[in-house]
């Protein structure tokens, strides 16, 4: 299972080289979060929130908003 910082990541997206992350911690004081992620940077950008549903958002937006900047 892969996981950063604690977080488990139980949902990604990869566009071009790149991947969009979701992540859980139930430990964390925000236990949902989102990470781009990349070979050479490894996960960076951490969006934190407080429930699932305003992750889930902002993984799809980040989804989109990439897959826009690799056209």
């Amino acid at each position: 299972m892969e996981q950063n910082q604690g977080y488990v990541i139980f949902q990604s997206e990869r566009i071009g080289k790149k991947r969009i992350v979701v992540g859980f911690n139930e430990n964390a004081p925000s236990p949902y979060v989102t990470w781009k992620h990349d070979e050479d940077k490894g996960y960076y950008w951490g969006h934190y929130f407080g429930n699932k549903r305003r992750a889930m958002r902002d993984f799809r937006k980040r989804v989109r908003d990439e897959k826009g900047e690799e056209r």
